[in-house]
């Protein structure tokens, strides 16, 4: 399953945005993440920072408005029920992941896979 396309266009512009300034990601209050640096461009980190209400709580900070912050929110709620979203958003935004998901994430996620009858995620 691919990146739905009203999900790509925001996160195109987020992506943007933060590649103008990554502090934006990097250099946020410990509420929202509480990662280090070198963490904040994997799907783990972009799931948190999603469930944590980062990008419909500070639209204007990503370029986005509130509704397409609950876009990616719903996203990522979403797609934790199978969590193909990792191997979708990795193949969509290569240059954008530059770090590993956490083997923990992805045991978590492959845990969660199995309960449903599908294949383990190989990255």
């Amino acid at each position: 399953m691919a990146v739905p396309k009203d999900v790509k266009k925001v996160l195109t512009k987020i992506f943007l945005v933060l590649r103008e300034d990554p502090t934006k990601l990097t250099d946020l209050y410990p509420e929202y993440c509480g990662r280090q640096n070198e963490k904040a461009y994997t799907v783990e980190n972009l799931e948190t920072l999603s469930s944590n209400h980062l990008f419909d709580d500070n639209p204007k900070m990503f370029g986005i408005t509130e509704l397409e912050g609950c876009v990616i929110r719903h996203y990522f709620l979403t797609g934790a029920e199978t969590y193909d979203l990792i191997k979708d958003l990795r193949e969509e935004f290569p240059n954008f992941f530059k770090h590993p998901e956490t083997q923990e994430y992805l045991d978590y996620a492959n845990g969660r896979r199995k309960q449903k009858g599908l294949s383990p995620l190989s990255l």
